[in-house]
């Protein structure tokens, strides 16, 4: 009983705290006091401050499409790893192994290594284009010389950026070419500003069927001769750092390449055109020859003199050569001397040979005279007895 009395007691109370007293205003308003105390000023110092603000601002601009289309343009559409070009080889990016399938037009940046070892007839890096003036794209020495152009077409109609005297044979060098919407066409060369025209062409975006490299769309220049690597074309205009972005040491200076040396047989044979301007009488032999078959007579009676004057007209060349001294040498020879040597021998066999066909032509042209008639013995059947 004294259990039941106490849990009917305490279950009263209990119903009384709980339920809610008329007279009184509601307590449910203080329940949203705890976000009021959010609000305080203790809470508003967790709010970021500006710099973490930037941060987070920059890092919404970098996701944006735009950011996103100047990563694109920083990757290079092509990349050409390079060759040594000797005048006879050309390459076109569009044939086997390359299969470079990209329009070009608008603006670009193509950034290369070169160097040259001859400055051939305007000399391509790279032509590309559809033939001669047919919206090319060309970098190239200008004629002969030491100056570098670029030039971009359309159609017919070309501007060119020219930078006299910047080239130098042998030497290697980093450049980077550039052209905007608008025209403006800049080439730097080791980071180094070389030329700008401002008033130039933008490509059109139209099909090439010829993307030159180290040749020309045109059939009267020469090839390019030299070292051509890391070439690359851009989509848009790219910065330095973009194009180079590990610069490596540039290799020294290359010597120009010097001429092969002559063989034994080549000197010998270069001996023997340095020494026939001494031989000077050969020219006027041959007037010689000529005057005295000038006389109109039987061709029976001109031809024998005519043999001997060739001989005649060799012998004076002999006899000119001979008195040529070898050189006080340890063993007496000299390229004077070989070379006087040699025409003798030459000289000799000729005069040999026209003695030769002079006899064939006397024994040939010469009858033998007839024997002479026997009148002691009468022959059989000629002459009968009367």
């Amino acid at each position: 009983a004294v259990i039941l009395v106490v849990f009917c007691v305490g279950f009263n109370a209990t119903s009384w705290l709980l339920t809610p007293q008329k007279g009184k205003p509601k307590a449910a308003p203080k329940v949203p006091a705890v976000p009021t105390v959010a609000a305080s000023p203790k809470v508003k110092s967790v709010k970021p401050s500006p710099e973490v603000a930037a941060r987070v601002t920059s890092a919404a601009k970098s996701s944006s499409p735009k950011s996103r289309e100047e990563e694109t343009r920083a990757e290079p559409l092509f990349i050409f790893d390079g060759l040594d070009f000797d005048g006879d080889r050309i390459v076109n990016l569009r044939e086997k192994p390359f299969y470079f399938e990209e329009q070009l037009g608008g603006a670009m940046s193509i950034s290369f290594i070169a160097r040259w070892d001859a400055f051939a007839l305007r000399s391509r890096i790279i032509d590309f284009g559809d033939g001669p003036s047919a919206d090319n794209i060309i970098i190239a020495n200008l004629e002969t010389g030491r100056s570098l152009i670029v030039e971009v077409f359309r159609g017919p109609s070309k501007k060119r950026l020219t930078m006299p005297g910047c080239l130098a044979l042998g030497e290697t060098h980093r450049y980077l070419l550039s052209i905007s919407e608008n025209g403006l066409m800049r080439m730097l060369q080791d980071g180094s500003q070389l030329g700008v025209q401002p008033q130039g062409y933008a490509p059109r975006s139209v099909e090439r069927r010829k993307l030159l490299v180290g040749g020309s769309n045109c059939s009267s220049d020469e090839n390019f001769q030299g070292e051509i690597s890391e070439l690359k074309i851009w989509q848009g205009e790219v910065s330095w750092q973009t194009a180079f972005p590990n610069e490596t040491p540039l290799p020294p200076p290359r010597p120009p390449k010097a001429k092969p040396e002559a063989t034994e047989d080549q000197a010998d044979d270069l001996e023997v055109e340095a020494a026939t301007p001494v031989a000077s009488p050969e020219p006027p032999a041959v007037p010689a020859v000529a005057e005295p078959a000038k006389p109109a007579e039987p061709a029976a009676e001109v031809e024998p003199p005519a043999v001997p004057a060739v001989a005649e007209s060799a012998e004076p060349a002999v006899r000119e050569d001979a008195p040529i001294q070898p050189a006080d040498d340890e063993e007496g020879w000299t390229a004077v001397s070989k070379s006087a040597r040699k025409a003798d021998k030459k000289a000799k066999a000729k005069l040999h040979e026209t003695e030769v066909k002079a006899e064939v032509k006397k024994a040939v042209v010469v009858p033998a005279p007839p024997p002479p008639p026997d009148h002691g013995k009468r022959q059989k059947g000629r002459h009968k007895p009367e």
